[in-house]
């Protein structure tokens, strides 16, 4: 099996974004930074935060920009800063398996 890249993409708020926009793009980082330590704890070889301000890239355009740069060769996993927060260690497991399989 090949290793797996975990990248989390992660919208940051604005800088004139009030406060109820700055709390959940702080939780959804804070989600981000435990999905990243879980991915790696079940097997992935990697787990990087993709982070930055929205723009005006489609997100094709902004994953294959990432892919690109880190010349990725094996398994890949995408996800948002606010997904999956109740996957178990064992659903990441399964995603890793997978990724690893088909990379």
């Amino acid at each position: 099996m090949r290793p797996v890249l975990v990248l989390v993409f992660h919208a940051t708020a604005p800088d004139h974004a009030g406060p109820l926009v700055r709390a959940l793009a702080e939780a959804r980082r804070a989600l981000a930074e435990r999905q990243c330590a879980a991915f790696l704890a079940t097997g992935a070889g990697a787990a990087e935060i993709v982070a930055g301000p929205p723009d005006q890239l489609t997100f094709g355009e902004r994953l294959a920009a990432e892919v690109r740069a880190r010349g990725v060769s094996g398994g890949l996993i995408v996800l948002g800063s606010g997904s999956i927060p109740l996957a178990t260690a064992a659903d990441l497991r399964r995603l890793v398996a997978v990724a690893a399989a088909l990379g």
